[in-house]
C-alpha cells in the first residue's frame, strides 16, 4: 500500500510511524520544514528514514501570503505524482491542514492526538472559526479516525457525530528517537525527578511545588528538574527561580540535552489536571523511566498502576508527594518499575506493533 503520511507538529511521533509502516508499505513523509529544524536539525532526515520512506519538506506559509498557492500545488502534485492509496494525517492546530481536505482524492485518515482542547492557553488562542471547521472536519471529512485510548474514544464520540465503527484506538507508540542522543558519561541522580515538555495550566506544575515541601521533608536533597516553555512557567517562575530544589530550564530543549535530563532523572512526573494521551510518558517508557501520573485523559491506560508508574488523584498534593517517596526511596520497586517500562516500549508500545495497527484502519478506510 502507498501511505501519504502528514505530520505538520508530530515530528518524531512520525519519523518512528513511517518506518515502521515503510517495512511492508511504501510510504511518503510529509513535514513542516521549520518544525523538522527546530526538532531534529537541518539536513538530518536522510540518516532517520528507511528505504521505503521518501519526504517532503513543506515551508510555512500563511493563508494570507500569496506563496500560499505555491504550497497548494506542491500538495497537489505530490498527489499526483505519488497516488497514495490513503492519506493519514497527524491532527493539529496548524490551519495548512487543512489544505489536505480540500481535494480528497484517497480516503483520509485522522489521528486526533487531542479529543478535547486543553483548558489554558491552548484553549484561548485557538480561534472560533478554526474550532469549528476542525468539527466539521471530524465530522463529515475523515474516513476513519484513530485516538490513543478507550476513555479518549468514548469522549471522542459523546462531542461528534460519528458512528463507533469510525473510530479505533491505537497506543501512543514509544518516541525511542530521543534515546539515540544518550551520552553514557551522563549519569541517574538519586531523589531526582523530571517535569518535561510544553508547561501550560493543565500540566498541574502548581501541584508539583505544593507536594515539593512534603517531599523534602523526608528527603533533604530533593530535586525537580523542570524543562520547557509555557505560559505557567511564567506564573510560578519567581517561587521556581527562589527554591534551591528545583532547576529550571524555561527554553525550547533540543533533542541531545532531552536525552541528558531523562538520563539525568530518577522518574518522570505528571501531575496533570487534564489530558489525553502523553507523549511525554513515551520518551520516559523509551528511557525505561518509571512515571508518576494523575489519572486524567487516557493516562491509566498507558501506565499502569505498579507496574511501570504510580497513578494518583489529580489536584492532590500529598498523594503526589507520597507517590515521588515511594518511588524515590525504595530502590527495588523503582528498578522493577522501569524494568516493566522499558519491556512495555519494546512490546506493547512498540513502532511495529503500532504499524500492524495502523495497516489494518488504513484497510477498512481503502474499503
Amino acid at each position: 500500500m502507498k501511505v501519504l503520511l502528514v505530520s505538520l507538529y508530530f515530528v518524531e511521533y512520525a519519523l518512528e510511524l513511517a518506518n515502521a509502516l515503510g517495512k511492508n508499505n511504501r510510504v511518503h513523509l510529509l513535514l513542516l520544514k521549520n518544525r523538522v529544524h527546530q526538532t531534529i536539525g537541518a539536513n538530518q532526515l536522510n540518516g532517520k528514514l528507511s528505504n521505503n520512506v521518501t519526504y517532503t519538506l513543506l515551508p510555512y506559509r500563511s493563508f494570507r501570503h500569496p506563496s500560499i498557492l505555491r504550497v497548494l500545488f506542491s500538495i497537489l502534485n505530490l498527489h499526483f505524482s505519488f497516488k497514495p492509496d490513503v492519506v493519514h494525517v497527524q491532527e493539529c492546530n496548524n490551519p495548512l491542514n487543512l489544505l489536505f481536505f480540500l481535494f480528497k482524492f484517497k480516503p483520509v485518515v485522522t489521528t486526533v492526538h487531542d479529543v478535547v482542547l486543553h483548558p489554558g492557553t491552548e484553549a484561548s488562542t485557538i480561534k472560533s472559526w478554526r474550532f469549528l471547521v476542525g468539527k466539521k472536519l471530524r465530522e463529515h471529512t475523515y474516513n476513519k479516525i484513530i485516538v490513543h485510548g478507550e476513555k479518549l474514544k468514548r469522549l471522542f464520540l459523546s462531542n461528534n457525530k460519528r458512528l463507533d465503527q469510525d473510530v479505533f484506538v491505537i497506543p501512543h507508540g514509544c518516541l525511542f528517537t530521543f534515546p539515540q542522543y544518550k551520552n553514557e558519561n551522563v549519569r541517574e541522580e538519586p531523589h531526582t525527578v523530571l517535569f518535561f515538555g510544553r508547561i501550560e495550566k493543565y500540566k498541574g506544575l502548581k501541584y508539583l511545588i505544593e507536594a515539593e515541601p512534603l517531599v523534602s521533608k523526608i528527603l533533604p536533597d530533593f530535586k525537580i528538574i523542570v524543562a520547557g516553555r509555557g505560559e505557567d512557567v511564567k506564573t510560578h517562575r519567581a517561587k521556581l527561580l527562589s527554591n534551591p530544589h528545583f532547576e529550571l530550564h524555561d527554553r525550547f530543549i533540543p533533542n541531545d540535552e532531552v536525552a541528558h535530563l531523562f538520563q539525568r532523572a530518577s522518574a518522570v512526573v505528571l501531575p496533570y489536571i487534564e489530558a489525553s494521551q502523553s507523549g511525554i510518558a513515551a520518551m520516559a517508557f523509551a528511557f525505561g523511566k518509571p512515571v508518576i501520573s494523575t489519572n486524567v485523559g487516557s493516562l491509566a491506560e498507558m501506565i499502569e498502576h505498579k507496574i511501570t508508574g504510580i497513578i494518583i488523584p489529580p489536584k492532590d498534593k500529598l498523594a503526589l508527594s507520597k507517590a515521588i517517596i515511594k518511588i524515590l526511596s525504595d530502590t527495588q520497586q523503582r528498578l522493577y518499575l522501569s524494568d516493566n517500562a522499558q519491556k512495555a516500549s519494546l512490546t506493547k508500545f512498540c513502532w511495529d506493533n503500532i504499524a500492524k495497527l495502523t495497516g489494518k484502519v488504513y484497510k477498512k478506510a481503502v474499503e
